[in-house]
């Protein structure tokens, strides 16, 4: 009777040591689990949060390649001119090749032997050499003062402009023929001093 007794608790301590290695172990298993989903979970968002990185500075280097290459550099300069006084002078400014955008040409008119205000009308404007085109005009009136006298000059220089272009030429020499009767001398004197208009 002893011995029956011994034998059920050795089979009950048994069961008991096993379940508790079992639950030991379905814990112990657990445990890895969520420490492994925790760390796939780390590493994906560490992922996305790189991906998220890179493609922005990979987005951000195409945009400013596209802006780089987009606009094409060009070079500028502007015609000499002349009329009889009275008239309208028309100087064209040119670029060397068709524009890709609206190019702004900013001028002004500089006094020579012609002064602003009593041989033509000062100016302080802009010209806009159009998307597609690759010349535009200037006009700038003379006045008719009624006297004989030789031709006289002044010019129209280029201020500012687009950032794409460079400027061969910045001044237009601008040659008003007199309409009186006076005889010309048909030299050009591209050396002569420049006054403010």
């Amino acid at each position: 009777m002893a011995d029956e007794t011994e034998e059920m608790e050795s089979s009950t301590k048994t069961k008991k040591s096993s379940e508790e290695s079992e639950s030991s172990s379905k814990t112990k298993k657990s445990s890895e689990e969520t420490e492994s989903t925790t760390k796939t979970k780390s590493t994906k968002g560490s992922d996305e949060e790189g991906g998220e990185e890179k493609g922005g500075e990979e987005k951000g280097g195409d945009m400013t390649a596209k802006d780089h290459f987009h606009k094409q550099h060009y070079k500028l300069w502007v015609d000499d001119a002349w009329c009889k006084e009275g008239d309208t002078m028309k100087f064209e400014v040119h670029l060397n090749k068709e524009a890709d955008h609206n190019i702004k040409v900013y001028y002004q008119t500089y006094s020579g032997t012609a002064k602003g205000g009593k041989d033509y009308h000062p100016e302080k404007h802009y010209v806009t050499i159009e998307k597609g085109e690759d010349s535009a005009y200037i006009y700038i009136d003379t006045k008719d003062d009624h006297k004989k006298e030789y031709k006289e000059y002044f010019y129209v220089k280029i201020d500012e402009h687009d950032p794409y272009v460079k400027v061969k030429d910045y001044y237009g020499k601008g040659w008003i023929h007199d309409n009186d009767g006076h005889k010309h001398h048909e030299h050009y004197e591209h050396n002569a001093d420049v006054w403010m208009g």
